[in-house]
């Protein structure tokens, strides 16, 4: 009788480990797929990080010509400021010189 407890045991003690061993096989299915997710996702991390610095590269070149083209536009407006200017000068000198001409 003990002999058939004994056996009845290992029985149970036999169908726990198939169990613990399924359990074992799941986990480590679970395991791997989380590494591939996991591995997926950093590298999708990694090709967002590129793309953000790449942006803010051209962001940055993107400001400077920006800047460079807004001291353009203050040297192009001084200069059309300075050329109305000369243009004023150049006709009143001009129509002096036609009133003068006109009395002789």
């Amino acid at each position: 009788q003990t002999l058939i407890k004994k056996r009845r045991d290992d029985l149970e003690k036999l169908k726990e480990l198939e169990r613990t061993k399924l359990q074992l096989d799941q986990l480590q299915t679970y395991k791997r797929e989380a590494q591939e997710r996991m591995k997926e996702l950093n590298d999708k991390l990694q090709q967002q990080e590129n793309e953000l610095k790449d942006t803010r590269e051209k962001f940055a070149a993107y400001r400077d010509e920006m800047a460079d083209t807004e001291v353009r536009i203050e040297s192009l407006a001084l200069d059309l400021e300075m050329a109305e200017e000369k243009l004023e000068t150049v006709t009143e000198e001009h129509t002096t010189m036609k009133e003068k001409l006109e009395e002789v």
